[in-house]
C-alpha cells in the first residue's frame, strides 16, 4: 500500500500537479460568497501556488514550461512580474477548501496604483455573473486607476470617477459618453443614454448602430443614421 501511495504521489509531481500553500496568500477581503485572497509576491510557494491556481481555473497563470522546476513558459511571466512587484495577483475562493473561482491580475504603477488586466473564470471564461457583487466590493477595495479592463466591461462593471459600479447603473452623462466614444456598443446597456454619448457612439461605429435596430437612439441620432426620419422616430 505504501508503494502504491508512494508511486501515485511520485507521478503526481512528474505531471506537475500541486496542492493549496495557505502560507502563499492573504485574505484582502471577505464577501458574500467568497473571499479574496492575495498570492503574496515574497512567498517561497508563490509559484506552487499559481500552478495550483492554473491547474483548478483551467488557464495559463501557473503554466510553467518545467513543471518541477516552476520556470519558463507563461507561469514564468507572471511569477517574475509578481516577484518583482510590478504585478498582483489576487483570486477568489469559496467553501471552506478555498477553491478558485475568479483569478484577478494588476498592474503595478509607482505609487502602487493598480491597473486592472484581467480578470478571468474558469478556462478563461467570464466569471460566473453571481460573483459579480463580490467583484465590485472588492475591486472598490484597491487603489485602482479610472481604466476598465475588456473583462471588466464583460462581466458588466466599469470604473467610474466614484468608483466601480454596474454598467448599466451608469447615469453621468460625461461617463457615458467618454465609455460610447471607446466602446459604441455599449449604449444598450442604458435606457435612456445621454444625447452626447449616442452622437459620439453613432461617429464612432455607425455600422454597429445600424445593425442594433432596437438601440435606445433618439430620433436626431436614428435619422442621421439613416434607420428612421426625424419626424417619425
Amino acid at each position: 500500500l505504501w508503494s502504491v501511495e508512494h508511486e501515485a504521489f511520485a507521478e503526481r509531481e512528474r505531471e506537475g500537479r500541486q496542492v493549496h500553500h495557505p502560507e502563499a496568500v492573504a485574505l484582502r477581503h471577505q464577501g458574500v460568497l467568497g473571499r479574496f485572497v492575495e498570492l503574496l509576491p515574497n512567498a517561497p510557494e508563490l509559484r506552487a501556488e499559481m500552478a495550483w491556481e492554473s491547474q483548478l481555473m483551467r488557464h495559463c497563470l501557473g503554466q510553467f514550461a518545467d513543471r518541477a522546476a516552476l520556470t519558463g513558459g507563461y507561469g514564468e511571466h507572471y511569477a517574475s512580474r509578481c516577484e518583482a512587484g510590478a504585478l498582483r495577483l489576487f483570486s477568489l475562493r469559496t467553501g471552506d477548501s478555498g477553491v478558485p473561482r475568479i483569478t484577478i491580475s494588476a498592474h503595478v504603477l509607482d505609487g502602487g496604483q493598480l491597473v486592472i488586466d484581467q480578470i478571468k473564470g474558469k478556462q478563461n471564461r467570464p466569471p460566473i455573473a453571481r460573483y459579480r457583487d463580490d467583484v465590485l466590493a472588492f475591486l472598490n477595495t484597491v487603489p485602482t486607476t479610472g481604466e476598465t479592463c475588456p473583462d471588466a466591461l464583460g462581466m458588466g462593471v466599469v470604473r467610474t470617477p466614484e468608483g466601480w459600479c454596474p454598467l448599466s447603473e451608469v447615469r453621468d452623462p460625461g461617463v457615458q459618453a467618454a465609455l460610447a466614444w471607446r466602446h459604441p456598443a455599449l449604449l444598450g446597456q442604458w435606457v435612456a443614454p445621454a444625447p452626447a454619448a449616442q452622437w459620439l457612439a453613432a461617429a464612432r461605429d455607425p455600422a454597429a448602430l445600424r445593425e442594433r435596430s432596437a438601440a435606445p437612439l433618439s430620433p436626431g441620432v436614428r435619422a442621421a443614421l439613416g434607420m428612421t426620419s426625424a419626424k417619425g422616430g
